[in-house]
């Protein structure tokens, strides 16, 4: 059976409303308290890159793309 795009939306909308933080973009299998620290290390990693590559954000518009809490944006 083929997935139609709202099958997918409908699945994000459902698991963000039960889970409206980390965990609802993160591993389901994780805690809350676990998840924070596997974005904690994805965030570290980006600013390093972003930092090794002297790319500063600062004053800079990003689009974030996906479903999800905002993470990114918040950076």
């Amino acid at each position: 059976m083929k997935r139609r795009a709202t099958d997918y939306r409908h699945y994000w909308e459902r698991r963000l409303i039960r889970h409206p933080n980390l965990k609802g973009t993160g591993h389901r299998a994780f805690s809350l308290a676990y998840n924070r620290v596997l974005y904690q290390a994805q965030r570290d990693c980006l600013e390093l890159v972003l930092a090794r590559h002297q790319i500063s954000l600062q004053g800079k518009r990003v689009l974030d793309i996906g479903s999800g809490t905002g993470f990114y944006v918040q950076l």
